[in-house]
């Protein structure tokens, strides 16, 4: 059991160096930002399954932590980064009902609206070891 978790440490240490930050306007600092909430969320166990929701609760951590990293030139807006984490292969993003085309076609999801009103919640394939 311990060699899974070191695995899956290493899985994430390796996605983490990796992470893509949007650098047009200074360093974007949003999906940093929003992997230092679901970690105190997963600490917390106020996430404790393999399922990362929108919740008030989880957009609550993300500002707390933008006051200290987060960039006075962009906008503290989680739902860029809780969308586009997806395209690192982080994780990957369950539709609600009626959505599943919008995935297929590759349309970006801009505003804070369009994402809950698509997406379900965002999952990982190594996050079994959650629970």
């Amino acid at each position: 059991m311990e060699l899974a978790k070191a695995e899956l440490l290493c899985y994430y240490g390796q996605k983490f160096q990796k992470i893509r930050v949007d650098r047009a306007h200074g360093v974007a600092p949003h999906k940093p930002i929003l992997l230092l909430s679901v970690i105190e969320h997963i600490q917390k166990g106020i996430i404790s399954e393999n399922r990362i929701f929108l919740t008030p609760a989880l957009i609550q951590t993300f500002l707390k932590y933008w006051v200290y990293f987060g960039s006075p030139t962009h906008n503290p807006d989680i739902s860029k980064p809780f969308f586009h984490m997806r395209s690192g292969k982080f994780w990957h993003l369950w539709p609600n009902p009626r959505f599943e085309r919008i995935f297929a076609s590759k349309i970006k999801l801009k505003t804070f609206a369009e994402v809950k009103r698509a997406i379900k919640f965002a999952y990982t394939l190594a996050g079994s070891g959650l629970n």
